[in-house]
């Protein structure tokens, strides 16, 4: 079991590309108001005029200098179709067509100059005024009612939209800085605004209360979008910049709760914690998908990944240093057991074979093993170069102990059968060289030469000791008993 748990990347979303200020939307409708008041008073002086002109005047004979306080036009018929006059409010020049209504008017007050178009039935159309704050033009519905204003000011042109009562419906000016388009509820609350500054194009909805919605701005690392909830809390944001897409949620306090993102090496999902600290992860990248559960420090506890040898668990401590490890491969699942410094020191094993388990030192080196097999359990121990020094086994026949010199040689066996227990004793090159058998008949001792030819061999049965003594053709050439020596 590898002890290294690949790190996801980082999730680190755009949230703060994506707030954007209010920009000026809230004082746009001001200017408009103000250009009303100003067409209001120059209306006001032309009805005044208009009102006067309708007194018929006696046509006057002609002069080479003409000083007049009024001059007035008629046609043929002698009907008044125009005159110039002027008050203390200033001039005024009115244009009527053939039926007697009037069609134009100029007035020039202490406000400015303004102009006046009337339809056929005489109502005021359009408005072309100049004040102090710049010139401004508006026309009127045929209920008299204002329906577009543009006017132009030190600071940009404006243009506003109105609905049927008058209310502003839509507005857009070019400031300094960028263009900009309003649109206004029949309440007068601003719903949408589309601006384009130095940074990009920018658009935000609002609620009924005029608080922020969504916003939607392409800048230099590209499109994002802000959505926030009636408390102008930002609730969830998306972006997509030149590493990948990212979504960003957050909870009703304004704090970032969960991200995904979409990154070159694959999609990786991150959750955090009420305080902002990351405590999930997930990723998917080329080769796998990982899982990471972090503590409240932000440090990783649990990661959980599937690699190609099979699904994987490991466990961390508070200095981040894996524990312990679970997997499961096509050989069956394992677990392995790390000390402080990350070095594995026990593992358990369910192979084909059967179950295992593996100590290890803090070289980790294997020193012992205990495996349970279909022919029974077998224990091994292991010097520090992890060469087999002693191993005991339970087998259908019986227990047994081998005992290993340091070149893997077996030195001595220990066996127990049915019939009896035996000891083996072997040279350096793991050849029997003496056999001690205890078996229902009684004791026996063997002894054995290099060719593994009996050369002595000790019994003990009920009817007494025997020694026999073989030559290395294998010929017993004496042998001793309670009777004495003899040969054959």
């Amino acid at each position: 079991m590898s002890n290294h748990t690949p790190s996801l990347a980082e999730l680190e979303l755009r949230l703060a590309k994506l707030e954007r200020q209010n920009r000026r939307w809230k004082y746009l409708g001001f200017p408009f108001r103000l250009l009303g008041r100003s067409i209001f008073l120059l209306a006001k002086v032309l009805r005044k005029r208009l009102s006067a002109a309708s007194t018929a005047a006696k046509p006057a004979g002609a002069y080479d200098t003409l000083v007049v306080r009024r001059l007035e036009l008629r046609d043929k018929a002698g009907k008044l179709r125009g005159f110039w006059a002027e008050d203390a409010d200033g001039s005024g020049l009115v244009l009527a067509d053939a039926g007697g209504k009037n069609r134009a008017a100029l007035a020039l007050t202490v406000a400015g100059p303004s102009l006046w178009l009337y339809d056929a039935a005489g109502k005021g159309r359009v408005a072309l005024t100049l004040t102090r704050e710049g010139p401004g033009l508006r026309l009127y519905d045929d209920a008299g009612k204002n329906r577009v204003a543009l006017i132009l000011t030190c600071e940009s042109p404006g243009l506003a939209l109105y609905d049927a009562a008058e209310n502003l419906r839509a507005a857009f000016n070019i400031t300094a800085d960028s263009p900009g388009l309003a649109l206004y509820d029949p309440a007068g609350t601003p719903r949408a605004a589309l601006d384009v500054d130095a940074s990009g194009p920018g658009l935000k909805l609002l609620d009924a209360a005029g608080k922020g919605g969504a916003l939607l701005v392409h800048d230099a690392e590209g499109p994002s979008l802000k959505l926030a909830d009636a408390a102008g809390k930002t609730r969830a944001g998306l972006s997509v910049t030149a590493d990948g897409p990212g979504l960003v949620l957050a909870d009703d306090a304004g704090q970032v709760r969960a991200g995904l993102a979409a990154f070159a090496d694959g999609p990786v999902l991150g959750l955090r914690d009420a305080a902002g600290k990351r405590r999930a992860a997930l990723g998917l990248t080329a080769d796998d998908p990982l899982l990471k559960l972090l503590d409240a420090a932000g440090k990783i506890g649990v990661g959980l990944g599937v690699m190609a040898e099979g699904p994987g668990l490991a466990l961390y401590d508070t200095a981040e240093k894996m524990r312990a490890g679970l997997v499961v491969t096509a050989n069956g699942p394992g677990l392995a057991l790390y000390d402080t410094a990350e070095k594995m020191r026990a593992g358990l094993a369910v192979a084909p074979e059967g179950p295992g388990l593996e100590l290890r030192d803090d070289a980790e080196k294997r020193r012992a093993g205990l495996v349970v097999t279909a022919d029974g359990p077998r224990l091994a121990l292991f010097d520090a170069g992890e060469q087999l020094r002693a191993g005991l086994g339970i087998t259908a026949e019986g227990p047994g102990l081998a005992l290993v010199d340091s070149a893997g040689k077996g030195c001595a066996t220990l066996r127990v059968v049915c019939d009896g227990s035996s000891l083996a004793l072997s040279d350096a090159a793991g050849k029997p060289r003496a056999i001690l058998r205890v078996v229902d008949d009684g004791p026996g001792l063997g002894l054995y030469d290099a060719a593994q030819k009996g050369r002595a061999a000790l019994t003990v049965t009920a009817s007494g000791p025997t020694l026999l003594l073989s030559d290395a053709a294998g010929k017993t050439r004496a042998m001793l008993t309670e009777d004495g020596l003899s040969r054959p």
